[in-house]
């Protein structure tokens, strides 16, 4: 954080400078001179005041922090949950309890109230008045022992009336900036849904390929248990050495070693799944996984035909583009100011008086009256010297404009980018999990002959040890890839804005 300049430290600063032979720029004559020269220079921190120390309050707050004596913040209480949920069920439960859904819901409320405050200044302003006044004053009359109190008691009640009737385009401009504004916060609420949905589906899927993990290691764990069985029949009447029961020892336990680490996994996914919903990691619901769902079609269409589909799709360029039309209208909002104004002005009042003069003399000494008062007029205004405000305000709008610009062609190009690697890594996905087919068909058949040849005595311990390694690889591999398929379909589908690609 940066120290607002003062009259004071500018005034300091120039004539420090001033000795040194180079005068300070006033930001309000030479804005530019407070900012990077060229878009690919650096900027260099002559003009600018030293850095600001770590405020007291923050100091506090990061003592507070790190407190432990004080408790931790409680979590929200949460209503009732379903006992199960499917995809489309988490997912739904993640749109109702996320906070990042309700942080973009309540961030387009306050910019529909926004935009709600900017037509009121359409209409007329009307307030009901009230003044009650009790006063004394000191008149002359005849001399300078002849002095008169004056004793006024006023009472009145009514109502003004402002309304502007031209204002040169600063309503229309503010209209404009407001709504766009608006509508970029509606789009960014949509890609936020989508975001959240997109988040489920990815962890989902995750949980989903650890628990698949979890089956295979239990299978690999009975399958090194028959084979160490098998192994210790074989030693009793002789047909093993007490190497290869060893080994059939040893890949048990590496078995039951990988199965406890699957389920760690396992318990890492879920927990990650449940955050994703926006709900605590303890919460007891069970996912109904589902493995052997069909995967998604092959696409119809090219990447190059998704990317013209996202830019047309995707909410989050629909409000790129509606922020550059915000800039827009506050540029226009900006040069409006410069025009004068007309108001009409009105009111109307009922006005009590009564007064009292003392010492009493042969004037009259006292008095009341009551009567309606009013007025109405046309009040115009245009200022003509502000120090610049306006040229400044017309600068930075500009500015603005131009960033805006410069970050919707941002967001296009990122976009494309998403859309771009999510479809070859759909692609790359689905050739790999094809692979993984044969390659589980296959270790499966090589296990099987390899056992029927151990039985007869054709094979060694250590072959079929790598043979049921490869399976259980083959296995992981098949899942992994499965789970890929899967993370890549629904990334593809979050890059093009949600879209309902059919195959």
């Amino acid at each position: 954080m940066y120290r607002a300049l003062t009259i004071s430290s500018l005034l300091a600063a120039t004539s420090i400078l001033s000795c040194c032979g180079r005068p300070h720029p006033l930001a309000e004559w030479e804005p530019d001179e407070f900012a990077p020269g060229t878009p690919t220079t650096t900027w260099s921190a002559e003009w600018w005041p030293p850095a600001q120390k770590i405020d007291d309050d923050r100091a506090t707050a990061e003592a507070i922090a790190l407190d432990p004596s004080l408790p931790p913040a409680v979590l929200r209480e949460l209503g009732p949950l379903p006992e199960r949920a499917d995809l489309a069920g988490a997912i739904d439960l993640a749109l109702m309890s996320n906070p990042d859904t309700r942080i973009a819901w309540a961030t387009a409320r306050a910019k529909a109230a926004e935009y709600g405050m900017a037509r009121s200044s359409w209409y007329p302003t009307i307030a009901a008045v009230l003044d009650g006044l009790y006063s004394q004053s000191l008149l002359p009359f005849g001399g300078t022992v002849n002095i008169q109190r004056d004793r006024i008691a006023t009472l009145s009640a009514g109502v003004e009336l402002n309304w502007t009737l031209l204002d040169f385009g600063r309503r229309q401009a503010k209209d404009d900036e407001f709504r766009n504004a608006l509508l970029a916060s509606n789009f960014m609420f949509n890609r936020s849904l989508q975001d959240v949905v997109h988040r489920v589906q990815i962890n989902y899927f995750q949980l989903e390929s650890a628990q698949g993990i979890v089956d295979a290691s239990q299978q690999d764990l009975l399958l090194s248990e028959s084979v160490l069985a098998s192994t210790e029949e074989r030693y009793v009447v002789g047909l093993a050495t007490m190497p290869e029961l060893l080994v059939a020892r040893q890949s048990r336990e590496l078995a039951g070693f990988e199965l406890e680490a699957a389920r760690t996994s396992q318990h890492e996914a879920r927990s990650d799944l449940l955050i994703a919903m926006g709900l605590v990691p303890g919460v007891p619901i069970a996912f109904e996984l589902d493995a052997d769902a069909p995967l998604p079609d092959a696409l119809s269409i090219g990447v190059e035909r998704l990317i013209e589909l996202a830019m047309a799709a995707r909410p989050d360029l629909a409000a790129s583009m509606a922020e550059v039309k915000q800039a827009e209208a506050a540029v226009d909002a900006a040069e409006a100011q410069l025009n004068p104004k007309v108001d009409v002005v009105a009111g109307v009042a009922y006005n009590w008086i009564d007064y009292s003069l003392s010492p009493v003399t042969d004037l009259p000494d006292h008095g009341h009256g009551h009567d309606p008062t009013w007025s109405v007029g046309l009040l115009g205004s245009w200022v003509l010297f502000d120090g610049e405000e306006r040229t400044n305000r017309i600068r930075a709008a500009r500015a603005e404009q131009m960033a805006a610009m410069e970050r919707m062609q941002l967001a296009r190009l990122n976009a494309a980018g998403e859309v771009w690697d999510a479809y070859f890594q759909w692609e790359a996905a689905n050739k790999q999990f094809a692979w993984a087919e044969s390659l589980l068909a296959s270790s499966t058949a090589n296990l099987e002959a390899t056992m029927a040849s151990y039985e007869v005595g054709l094979r060694t311990m250590p072959e079929v040890l790598a043979a049921r390694r490869a399976l259980a690889d083959a296995r992981q591999a098949f899942i992994t890839s499965r789970a890929q398929v899967l993370t890549t379909s629904s990334d593809l589908i979050h890059a093009t804005g949600d879209l309902r690609i059919d195959g």
